[in-house]
């Protein structure tokens, strides 16, 4: 193209400088294309870009996120931050409103033979071990730094195979109380707290006595109440490791001493008048609490904040007693970690998928999860001044639970079907004492079967 050019120096530089002209734009041309095809490459779909499908339930979901819009959600936030910051994985987050809905979906869909999404948030436990199938183990995938840092690898874990990442923070059950009342009747639940089964009777006895309901308590599945003090003295009487074995047909609940001596204690706190006649009923537990219409109330970790709103100086944290000054784990809290993610069998980006559930649940993002569900760390490397809360009475008096925590039998144990609907079903009619704790445990064995 350059044959034609004349020896006159005007006309070469001039042409030079043109030529130099068009080189510069043509830099200039290339540049822009370059960013925006980065730009556009970060959102696109294909060969260059891996999509990752996210499903969750409600468990994922601060209770104040489901007034927002879904765009606010912490969860939300963090898979777009994601997508952001790498070129490679698009992540895409569904939510169920329904965590029912979403395992029935799932289900229908692989037996369907239809596409399902590569991780799903799901109950741990005897839930998750009767969808391993599903799921893929992940001992391959996971890092050994990430383990090391994180509890309660057992309620994922099944024949040494890890099928899921434990989330959302470690939940405890406790009683929460009325300052106001226990001061009231001349006990000190501050300096002196009740730490036996026969002393916490005693205290409710007392509570009585002076005109005033021990516990107040609501219906919600077969009773928190219910679960929370039967599934803590049954295991300090027969033990975590033979519980376990219930579920898998090798022990009755009928030959299980442990097991009905728990349900006759709670029976027996029913026809004493020291919980609130109503419960079936009843939805106004915390305001019944915060009222004086009665002294205590079996809650959770995250429950908190309710009743720190709702009671302020006036709400008082009682861990539930033991058994005995002699039962097996004294100290023994209930709650553990009760939802996990894993990684689907049929996933085509297995690693990746580790990768980024990694991240999401790294030591960063894990305080803001925290901070958010008002869960207890399962991270060993944060701690309550991280989230702020080591001035806080009551978490810093519920903490060192999270050492000694064991999951719910109903997680470990019941699982889905005939014996978990029993179990629910029957459990109040346990407690008022329409069906006797023989009775009861009759029932389950024959759904056990």
């Amino acid at each position: 193209m350059f044959q034609n050019i004349k020896n006159d120096s005007k006309k070469a530089t001039r042409r030079s400088f043109d030529y130099e002209k068009n080189i510069a734009k043509l830099l200039v041309l290339v540049i822009a294309i370059s960013l925006f095809s980065g730009c556009a490459n970060k959102n696109k779909i294909g060969d260059e870009l891996k999509t990752i499908k996210l499903w969750s339930g409600y468990c994922m979901i601060a209770e104040d996120e489901l007034e927002m819009e879904k765009s606010e959600w912490i969860l939300t936030k963090l898979v777009d931050k994601y997508n952001e910051i790498q070129d490679d994985i698009r992540v895409e987050f569904s939510y169920f409103d329904d965590d029912d809905v979403m395992l029935q979906t799932l289900k229908a869909s692989v037996a369907e033979g239809k596409d399902i999404p590569d991780i799903v948030v799901v109950q741990s436990g005897v839930y998750l071990e009767d969808l391993k199938d599903i799921f893929t183990p992940i001992n391959n995938y996971l890092s050994e730094d990430y383990k090391s840092s994180t509890r309660y690898w057992e309620t994922t874990t099944f024949s040494d195979e890890i099928y899921g990442y434990p989330t959302t923070g470690a939940n405890v059950t406790y009683f929460a109380y009325n300052k106001a009342l226990i001061n009231q009747v001349g006990l000190d639940f501050e300096n002196n707290p009740p730490t036996t089964v026969e002393e916490f009777l005693s205290a409710c006895e007392t509570i009585k006595a002076k005109g005033i309901v021990p516990i107040t308590a609501g219906d919600y599945e077969c009773n928190d109440f219910f679960s929370t003090l039967v599934s803590k003295w049954w295991m300090q009487d027969t033990g975590v490791d033979s519980i376990k074995q219930h579920g898998s047909n090798k022990t009755s609940f009928s030959s299980d001493q442990g097991f009905i001596n728990a349900c006759s204690i709670v029976q027996d706190m029913w026809n004493a008048g020291y919980i609130i006649n109503d419960y079936v009923t009843n939805e106004d537990t915390v305001s019944d609490l915060a009222d004086g219409k009665a002294a205590m109330y079996n809650s959770f970790v995250f429950e908190l904040g309710l009743l720190e709103d709702a009671m302020g100086e006036n709400l008082g944290i009682l861990l539930v007693p033991d058994l005995s000054a002699s039962c097996i784990n004294p100290g023994l809290s209930l709650g553990s970690c009760n939802q996990c993610m894993s990684i689907t069998r049929s996933s085509s980006y297995k690693e990746d998928c580790a990768r980024f559930i990694e991240w999401l649940l790294n030591r960063e993002n894990s305080i803001e999860l925290y901070k958010k569900y008002k869960g207890l760390p399962i991270r060993k490397d944060i701690s309550l001044k991280d989230l702020g809360w080591d001035g806080n009475e009551y978490y810093t008096k519920i903490y060192p639970c999270v050492e000694n925590i064991a999951t719910y039998p109903e997680y470990m144990v019941m699982g889905i079907g005939d014996l978990a609907d029993t179990y629910y079903t029957y459990g109040p009619q346990l407690i008022t004492g329409e069906i006797s704790p023989s009775h009861y445990a009759e029932l389950l064995d024959q759904a056990n079967q």
